[in-house]
C-alpha cells in the first residue's frame, strides 16, 4: 500500500524495499516478503518513501532524507533517529555505513561553513565530528577496498581538484562507484547524448576518461547530476 520507495539489496542478497513507514524484505528473490516493526511516527519525519537506504548487514539499517536520520541495529525490530543538520540549509548529501556500524555523513551547505565529512557509530548517532574537507562540499562516498572513504565534490565548493587526508580522498566527482578491483568511475554528462567516464587505478590521480555515446534524451537526474553503479561483472551501468 501507498508509494514504493527506495530499494536496496542487503548483505547475503536479501532485498529492503522501503514503502512508507515499512521496510519490506525478501530473502529469494522477491517470492515472498516480510515486514520491519513500523518507523515511528516520532521520528518526526513522515515522508519515509522519500528517503535513502543503506544496509551493510541485515541487521543494520540507515535511511536518510536531509536533515533527518533514521536507523536500526536490530534488522528493523526497533528504531530509532536524530535530526543531523547543524544549522539551518545544511543539507545532508550522502551517507555510508559499514558492517562495523561506522557511519560517515557528507553535507553541503551554501556558506560553506560547517560542511564536510562527519563521523559517528551506529551506537551513537546523535554526536557526531567532522574528520575530512572541512568546508568541502562533499557530494557523495564510497568506501574503496581498503576502507578509505572516497568522496565526491561537485561544483560551488573551493577545491584543488584532488585532495588527500590520511583514510580520505576527495576529487570532482557527481557519483562515484568502486568496484572490487578499485577503479573509480566518475561520470560526467557533457550533453544530452555523450557522457564521460573517467576511472582511477590509484585514487583518482591520475583520471583517464573514456567517451561513450550513452542513450540518454536528458540528463539522468533534473540536476544534471548522474547515477552510476557497477556490477559484480565490473560492467558499467
Amino acid at each position: 500500500t501507498g508509494g514504493i520507495g527506495n530499494c536496496i539489496i542487503g548483505k547475503e542478497d536479501r532485498i529492503f524495499l522501503l514503502c512508507e513507514r515499512i521496510i519490506n524484505y525478501s530473502d529469494d528473490n522477491g517470492e515472498t516478503w516480510l515486514q520491519t516493526s513500523p518507523i515511528d511516527e516520532g521520528t518526526g519525519y513522515n515522508y519515509f518513501s522519500s528517503m535513502r537506504m543503506r544496509s551493510p548487514s541485515n541487521n543494520i539499517l540507515v535511511g536518510w532524507q536531509s536533515p533527518f536520520i533514521i536507523w536500526t541495529s536490530d534488522g528493523g525490530a526497533t528504531w530509532d533517529s536524530t535530526r543531523f543538520a547543524l544549522e539551518d540549509h545544511q543539507e545532508i548529501k550522502d551517507l555510508i555505513v559499514n558492517e562495523n556500524g561506522e557511519v560517515y555523513v557528507s553535507t553541503w551547505y551554501s556558506t560553506r561553513s560547517n560542511i564536510g565529512v562527519y563521523h559517528s557509530s551506529i551506537s551513537d548517532m546523535r554526536n557526531w565530528e567532522l574528520v575530512a574537507f572541512e568546508g568541502i562540499a562533499v557530494k557523495s562516498m564510497a568506501f574503496d577496498p581498503e576502507g578509505n572513504v572516497v568522496c565526491g565534490v561537485g561544483s560551488g565548493s573551493y577545491f584543488s581538484g584532488f585532495e588527500h587526508e590520511p583514510g580520505f580522498y576527495a576529487f570532482w566527482a557527481n557519483s562515484i562507484s568502486i568496484a572490487n578491483n578499485g577503479i573509480i568511475y566518475q561520470p560526467h554528462l557533457l550533453n544530452s547524448n555523450t557522457a564521460v567516464l573517467a576511472y582511477s587505478l590509484d585514487h583518482g590521480e591520475p583520471f583517464y576518461n573514456t567517451v561513450e555515446n550513452l542513450p540518454l534524451k536528458e540528463p539522468v537526474a533534473g540536476s544534471g547530476d548522474g547515477f552510476l553503479s557497477i556490477g559484480r561483472d565490473n560492467h558499467r551501468y
